[in-house]
């Protein structure tokens, strides 16, 4: 699989309240489609470390923000350049890293990403030039599992700067195409690419779904 030219981020900052552990942290088998020598050093085993593995296809930038993790070749850790920002703080420590004009920005607790699906979303920023492209599931739009320009950065910030928290604030004042649930499912008929490990109830799904 040809990798792209983008940047991919993971924001992993949760405190995983809900869940009550640690979840990017979780025990997870290893991927049978993970990028072949992507190693994730001390992350193998976990749900982080399988994602990387996977996400190693599209991209040979891989970059962790909000936590700090050893150095191993396979990605970056960075921390958030707005403490206690939240999400919308990783996504402008992230895009700020990036080695790309544009960065796929995902959370890091989404077990069922689905690749021709991501590539597609990246294909779509760079062919028709959208600062950002966000999937939309009825009016709800997904700003973790999106890819955004740099030129995304400075209304980014001034959002930051006026104490704006949601991750949505910023989208206003950038060229966004949002995609929508028919576009979705072409490449991911039951939308499980988008589910995330919330809750203990999320958690026990995503595994009978892994272990089938």
């Amino acid at each position: 699989m040809e990798q792209l030219a983008c940047s991919v981020v993971l924001v992993a900052g949760g405190k995983s309240r809900r869940l009550g552990r640690d979840k990017v942290l979780l025990p997870w088998p290893e991927p049978k489609d993970a990028a072949p020598g992507a190693d994730p050093g001390p992350l193998r085993g976990t749900l982080l470390g399988a994602t990387l593995s996977r996400l190693a296809h599209l991209s040979d930038d891989l970059i962790v923000v909000g936590r700090a993790f050893p150095a191993v070749p396979l990605f970056r850790s960075v921390p958030d350049n707005v403490p206690d920002a939240g999400p919308l703080a990783g996504i402008e420590a992230g895009l700020a890293a990036a080695r790309y004009p544009r960065a796929l920005t995902l959370a890091a607790d989404m077990p069922f990403l689905n690749l021709d699906l991501l590539r597609a979303l990246v294909e779509l920023a760079e062919r028709e030039h959208w600062d950002a492209v966000v999937p939309r599931l009825a009016e709800d739009p997904d700003p973790l599992h999106a890819v955004y320009s740099k030129n995304c950065l400075s209304a980014i910030r001034a959002a930051l700067a006026a104490g704006q928290r949601r991750m949505i604030a910023f989208l206003p004042a950038v060229r966004v195409r949002y995609v929508n649930t028919a576009e979705l499912r072409r490449y991911d008929p039951e939308l499980r690419s988008l589910w995330n490990i919330n809750t203990p109830e999320d958690l026990e799904q995503a595994m009978k779904h892994a272990s089938g």
